[in-house]
């Protein structure tokens, strides 16, 4: 992460969003880990206020129960059903990651060097015995 030549939206999602830089984010996570409580409580102030859009999405398959916060700027919520059938696809391929970097808010070149690093750390062969 030290070496990324853009700032990562990593905790900065709200402050980026109310600036208007960040269109979208997302937070997903085993709902009894207490995490998405404290998520939901540090963006409900403008959700309430309108500023923010929020859509919970519950997953549950046997003992697992996964919830997906999901966050967008008023006029583009459009984003949560792109996010979702995203996610529906069953392969993740680097136009899957471009799609999700362009969904939360990353630059065409920010998206192309994402990608160009994943593609050189897959091909990366491992030390020979």
């Amino acid at each position: 992460m030290d070496s990324v030549p853009y700032l990562i939206h990593t905790n900065f999602e709200l402050a980026l969003m109310l600036d208007g830089r960040k269109p979208f984010a997302m937070f997903s996570d085993e709902e009894s880990s207490g995490i998405s409580m404290k998520i939901r409580a540090y963006f409900q102030p403008y959700v309430d206020s309108g500023a923010i859009i929020e859509q919970v999405e519950l997953f549950v398959e046997g003992k697992l129960h996964l919830v997906s916060i999901l966050y967008a700027l008023p006029k583009e919520e459009w984003r949560f059903d792109a996010y979702t059938e995203l996610m529906s696809e069953r392969h993740w391929t680097d136009e899957s990651e471009y799609r999700l970097g362009r969904l939360l808010g990353y630059t065409e070149e920010q998206c192309q060097w994402w990608i160009a690093q994943r593609r050189e750390a897959r091909n990366v062969t491992a030390p020979k015995a």
